[in-house]
């Protein structure tokens, strides 16, 4: 009741409404009172579109701004990468998902390189050893945010106190990540083209 009545107050003035870690059964009782909105249950999101115009444009949906690649390495990645896909999606932004190329699959990596090299932005949710970032982060040049999923398994983020699976994404930092674009890299190279 009370995320209907959230809901309610947020969508009354037309714009667009998330919600992420819906359960199924929260889910349902969303689409009972708003039928127009949409559940992904692999992400457990939940949203409803913009349905407002702006003086610019009769168009409903919303701008897409940028494009971002979700890269994810495994099935068991995928609630997390199709988290922050719908995220993206809803911000505006056209999303390329690049599922199942972690390091065991690491051809299938190859075919949707010019894909990742061509996002504006990179998300990269790490597997058990969080090794996938720093494979990602030498491909491209471009502003890469990665993605720990904690497992309870032995071994991965979890064992060895997670050391080795934190370790992995920090090391993939490179010196000119986390700048603004106008700015020069810290190591002195030329300020790479931007697409």
């Amino acid at each position: 009741e009370t995320m209907v009545g959230v809901f309610e107050r947020l969508h009354q003035d037309g714009t667009a409404v998330l919600a992420t870690r819906v359960a199924a059964e929260k889910a349902e009782q969303l689409l009972a009172r708003f039928p127009q909105g949409r559940y992904n249950p692999v992400a457990r999101t939940f949203r409803i579109l913009a349905t407002r115009t702006t003086a610019d444009t009769q168009d409903l949906s919303p701008q897409r701004v940028g494009r971002v690649a979700v890269v994810s390495a495994g099935t068991s990645d995928l609630p997390v990468a199709e988290e922050a896909s719908v995220t993206a999606e809803v911000m505006g932004n056209v999303v390329e998902r690049v599922h199942d190329v972690g390091v065991a699959g690491l051809h299938r990596l190859w075919p949707k390189l010019e894909l990742i090299q061509s996002a504006h932005v990179l998300i990269v949710v790490a597997g058990m050893e969080g090794a996938l970032p720093s494979v990602v982060a030498g491909l491209s040049r471009r502003p890469l945010t990665r993605r720990l999923r904690r497992r309870v398994q032995s071994g991965g983020v979890e064992g060895s106190g997670g050391v080795p699976g934190v370790r992995a994404p920090v090391r993939a930092l490179r010196p000119d990540e986390g700048r603004l674009p106008d700015q020069p890299r810290a190591h002195g190279d030329l300020q790479h083209e931007r697409r």
